[in-house]
């Protein structure tokens, strides 16, 4: 959603039902992820898309409370007065728990998707480092995570990011066959 710099900000007062910023709302990856990533990739106030809108173009209140204070658009819009400073300000007492950022929905996302499944290649870096004969307390250490992290990580529990991953292979000496764009 882009701001126009002049209108004042509709917003939405609170989370609706279907808000996926919503720890209980189950978010499956494909359209619903691809909205909420679009979104985050081009910087733009994420977009109300539950029961409150109405013709579109209103603001969803958690992003608000959440990502919205760091967005720029966000900040002038409340220096000049077009949006309440309160629509910046989460309401933790008659709000229901919400995730803490765009990235925290997206793991949601793929955790519900992945649940029990153990990535084949976080079994392969488990394989290696076992082989290896170190335990998962020395690998959260050169690595520099907690074993619970480690272990989270090879169980499926959760999915790690790719610099993570990349930390796992150059630590067992694994080739991951993944190069970057601008290698």
């Amino acid at each position: 959603m882009a701001i126009n710099p002049d209108a004042l900000i509709r917003y939405a007062a609170a989370p609706c039902r279907t808000c996926p910023w919503r720890l209980t709302v189950p978010l499956k990856p494909g359209r619903e992820v691809d909205l909420v990533l679009a979104d985050a990739v081009a910087g733009e106030p994420f977009t109300c898309r539950g029961e409150l809108v109405d013709d579109g173009g209103v603001v969803c209140a958690p992003w608000l409370a959440t990502v919205g204070k760091g967005n720029e658009h966000i900040t002038r819009a409340v220096a000049e007065r077009r949006l309440p400073l309160a629509a910046v300000t989460p309401r933790t007492t008659t709000w229901p728990p919400l995730h803490p950022s765009v990235d925290a929905i997206l793991v949601a996302a793929t955790n519900r998707d992945l649940a029990g499944k153990v990535d084949p290649l976080m079994a392969e870096l488990r394989r290696v480092r076992e082989a290896l004969g170190w335990d998962q307390l020395r690998a959260a250490r050169a690595v520099g995570v907690s074993v619970g992290i480690v272990r989270d990580d090879e169980t499926g529990r959760v999915s790690p990011p790719l610099k993570r991953l990349r930390a796992y292979a150059d630590l067992y000496g694994v080739d991951l066959g993944v190069t970057r764009p601008d290698a």
